[in-house]
């Protein structure tokens, strides 16, 4: 009998404290990833001014900023591999780094100054990937 009232105190405990949760509680699962879809939608018109010949430099700087802006404040497709994430992620934080009114040379610079040969490589995939799947 000394063991039966401490049992049934703790199951009594144990269904009150149960029952006291009914509210089903809500958990944020955090940034959702983009999709492709949108990833491209930022993607191709920074190709596009890239290659426009007759885009002057402040042009081809601003359709950088803009799409390092653009994919920023966005989590990375599902579809990239780590590696094409860093090397955007490298990317996109060296850009947003440039003057408004950068020239090439100082594009190139803030892109390559200082940049291990594997984490060229990782900006270069994410390049990849986007002309993969965006064209």
């Amino acid at each position: 009998m000394r063991f039966v009232r401490p049992l049934a105190a703790c199951a009594l405990t144990a269904a009150l404290l149960t029952g006291c949760s009914s509210e089903s509680e809500t958990v944020d699962p955090g940034p959702q990833a983009a999709t492709v879809d949108e990833y491209c939608e930022a993607y191709r018109p920074f190709v596009d001014a890239e290659t426009i010949s007759e885009q002057d430099e402040s042009d081809i700087v601003a359709g950088m900023k803009t799409f390092a802006a653009a994919v920023g404040d966005m989590v990375a497709p599902v579809e990239m591999s780590a590696d094409e994430v860093l090397g955007l992620t490298m990317w996109v934080e060296r850009v947003s780094s440039l003057p408004d009114d950068a020239t090439q040379r100082q594009v190139e610079k803030a892109l390559t100054k200082g940049v291990k040969e594997i984490d060229e490589l990782r900006m270069n995939q994410f390049i990849t990937f986007g002309n993969s799947v965006c064209f």
